[in-house]
């Protein structure tokens, strides 16, 4: 089987957390193969715009090629008990370590489970072990 690359998938993972060279952001758009990238920088002091408007952090963005960002995902094995039953209530009974490893091995999602992994940003591709994403359980804050 063919390795999926990030740069196929990265459309799929809007709103997840982004290492690229200007530092740590999250994915706005993917198009024409080109990631745009939202920077939040948070200040203490807060700043106030030229009309007079005051925000509490700094807003840019910039557009990035897939090969030069890192995305930041979580190995489904970081799933919490919570995030277990909400997204697979009817297997709730089921240890959560026994549950992950079914999961891992027999990848049958229905399209609403496939959609809430990866709003949780689960890498359900292999990203992590083939070095195309960070392990996310690994940042320290």
């Amino acid at each position: 089987m063919a390795q999926i690359k990030f740069k196929d998938v990265a459309h799929l993972y809007l709103g997840c957390s982004i290492f690229t060279g200007d530092g740590k952001g999250s994915i706005k758009s993917v198009r024409d193969g080109e990631l745009t990238v939202d920077f939040r920088k948070y200040k203490n002091e807060g700043f106030t715009d030229e009309k007079g408007v005051k925000y509490d952090f700094v807003y840019h963005e910039n557009e990035y090629i897939p090969n030069d960002c890192t995305p930041y995902l979580y190995p489904l094995s970081s799933m919490t008990e919570t995030q277990r039953i909400e997204i697979f209530p009817s297997d709730e009974n089921q240890p959560l370590p026994e549950f992950i490893k079914t999961l891992e091995s027999d990848f049958f999602l229905y399209p609403d489970q496939f959609l809430k992994l990866l709003s949780y940003g689960f890498d359900l591709f292999g990203l992590i072990e083939s070095k195309q994403a960070f392990d996310a359980t690994l940042l320290v804050c």
